[in-house]
């Protein structure tokens, strides 16, 4: 049992490792940004990670139910992107935006750890 936790301690410091080395480059966009230069919480796939944040932004204002911004139907809505609506409602104005970015990447961070936790618990019934 003690081999147990000591493996999933290594596996934890992994994770924590990994997950530490992907957050490094958005800190540093934080950093820089200044009066003429505003970040917006992503690098690579900006668009998408812009399309989760008003999703968020959409729970925050109330909704919980997911509707298409390009559709010019009325629509009642249907239960998608729920966790991003939910996280949405944890943010409050002033500075909602650096909330919702904060919050986003926080659980990026989260899931990551759990990624990492998952392939090896899939691999290891394959491998010694």
């Amino acid at each position: 049992m003690k081999e147990y936790f000591t493996e999933r301690k290594d596996i934890l410091a992994f994770a924590l490792l990994v997950m530490l080395a992907t957050t490094i480059p958005y800190l540093i966009g934080f950093n820089v940004e200044g009066e003429s230069w505003r970040f917006t919480g992503f690098l690579i796939g900006a668009e998408d990670g812009n399309s989760y944040i008003a999703k968020m932004l959409s729970g925050a204002v109330g909704n919980w139910l997911f509707r298409s911004p390009y559709s010019a139907e009325p629509q009642g809505g249907m239960i998608a992107f729920l966790p991003y609506m939910i996280l949405g409602k944890l943010t409050a104005p002033p500075a909602q935006h650096d909330q919702l970015v904060a919050i986003y990447h926080g659980f990026r961070f989260i899931a990551g750890v759990m990624v990492v936790f998952s392939c090896y618990d899939f691999l290891s019934l394959y491998t010694k």
